[in-house]
C-alpha cells in the first residue's frame, strides 16, 4: 500500500457495512411475501456493489465452519440442538469482516455454535 491508502478515513464504509449487515439478518428473519422485500434485496445488493465500486469488499463467514485461527472475534455459544463430534459453525455475524483492496480494515465479530 501506499502513504495516500493509508491515511483514507474508513469511517463511512465502515459505518456502510454495519448498517448492510443488520439489513440483511432483519431480511433473513421476513417472510419474503412481504410487501417491498424484493426492493429492499435489490437495494442492499446495490449499496454492496457500491462498496465494491470503491474497494471495500463485506467477507461473509455465516454458515461457515470455524478453524482455530480464524481471523474473527469469536463469542462461543453451546447449541444443544448440534451432534457431538460436529464442526463448530459460525450462527451469527454481529459486525462483518471488511477489506479494503485486498486488506483487512474491519475483523469480523461473529458468534460460533459449538456441540455440548
Amino acid at each position: 500500500m501506499n502513504e495516500m491508502t493509508d491515511n483514507i478515513s474508513h469511517d463511512l464504509p465502515l459505518a456502510i457495512a454495519d448498517e448492510l449487515n443488520r439489513m440483511k439478518v432483519n431480511l433473513s428473519h421476513m417472510p419474503t411475501d412481504v410487501r417491498g422485500y424484493k426492493q429492499l434485496c435489490r437495494c442492499v445488493e446495490r449499496m454492496e456493489t457500491a462498496l465494491q465500486a470503491f474497494g471495500y469488499e463485506m467477507v461473509n463467514h455465516l454458515g461457515q465452519e470455524y478453524a482455530d485461527g480464524m481471523k474473527v472475534m469469536a463469542n462461543f455459544v453451546i447449541d444443544e440442538q448440534m451432534q457431538s463430534g460436529e464442526a463448530p459453525r459460525i450462527t451469527n455475524v454481529m459486525r462483518p469482516q471488511v477489506n479494503y483492496q485486498g486488506r483487512i480494515i474491519q475483523v469480523a465479530q461473529v458468534t460460533v455454535s459449538q456441540p455440548f
